[in-house]
């Protein structure tokens, strides 16, 4: 259950205990909204409203649970688990299924349902860095409406930080560097296109190996606009093997594109949070066929 403790300082003292939360635990108004409308306040074990006032040393512990909608625990292998607690879950997401449901695929599994095989069907499933469909990987989700707040003010900052592994088809301009286009949607499309008019992206690459034609890259997005990593390389000349959009389909049976590590900053632990998700079988297979060894040592966040 996630709940926030928080010891009242006595720069506090006298304060309304919602303005102690709104200001140590940087609750929002609906975050509050919702606590003055189901309960959940209490001060050193009693529970009051918000408007009551506090000394210093209290302690307000505040219940930031969700009412959950149960989904169904469908039978099959669940993802590997790469981090929990009571705020935020990882896993590693295999590749061809959804992060959320579709109007284009109704009925199909999605990573909801995976992950209540490993939670329960009343797991909260707030997605905090959505990977595409074909996208495999480490990925977080919050387990409250109120750390799914606090996880968007942590994306695309040092607090938050995403590397991908891609191989591509041909050989990067440079062995490290950025691509800075703007990212527009095509006309009458789902595709995605550089454009002066689009929206700023830059996405950092290094190469970490070349093979028989193809190149290993690691991948960090500094902004994230949709399909980001996939139009940059396209626009490099180098897309991703098996990108059905923005490459050649016959390349791959899939995308070849992994979120292989993330790092954030948990927001109520404060503690350094490091992940990491080995590359799926189909990805290694690949490599082996033009001699790119899969065995990664390196330091991913150095891109």
């Amino acid at each position: 259950m996630p709940v926030l403790y928080i010891t009242v300082p006595p720069s506090l003292k006298g304060t309304a205990a919602k303005d102690v939360l709104r200001r140590l635990g940087h609750l929002s108004s609906s975050n509050l909204r919702s606590l003055r409308d189901r309960g959940g306040l209490f001060l050193n074990g009693t529970e009051i409203p918000g408007y009551v006032r506090v000394s210093d040393g209290d302690v307000l512990s505040a219940d930031l649970s969700d009412i959950p909608a149960e989904v169904p625990v469908l039978p099959g292998k669940p993802p590997e688990v790469l981090y929990a607690d009571d705020w935020l879950a990882a896993v590693n997401k295999p590749a061809g299924i959804a992060t959320h449901a579709s109007t284009f695929h109704p009925g199909e599994e999605t990573m909801h349902e995976k992950m209540a095989a490993l939670w329960g069907a009343d797991m909260v499933y707030h997605p905090v860095n959505r990977l595409d469909r074909y996208t495999s990987g480490v990925m977080c989700v919050a387990r409250c409406g109120y750390m799914h707040e606090r996880m968007k003010t942590l994306l695309h900052t040092d607090g938050f930080v995403r590397v991908y592994l891609a191989v591509c088809v041909g050989k990067l301009p440079e062995s490290r560097g950025t691509v800075d286009l703007p990212i527009g949607r095509e006309e009458g499309s789902v595709l995605k296109r550089t454009a002066g008019c689009g929206s700023p992206a830059v996405t950092d690459y290094r190469v970490l190996a070349e093979g028989g034609g193809r190149s290993l890259v690691v991948l960090r997005p500094r902004t994230g606009r949709t399909h980001q990593i996939r139009v940059h390389l396209s626009a490099l000349g180098c897309p991703i093997a098996g990108d059905f959009l923005y490459g050649d389909e016959t390349e791959a049976a899939r995308t070849l594109l992994h979120s292989a590590a993330l790092r954030l900053s948990h927001p109520v632990s404060g503690a350094a949070v490091t992940l990491r998700a080995e590359l799926p079988g189909d990805m290694r297979d690949y490599m082996a066929r033009f001699g790119l060894a899969s065995d990664i040592t390196e330091d991913l966040f150095d891109v």
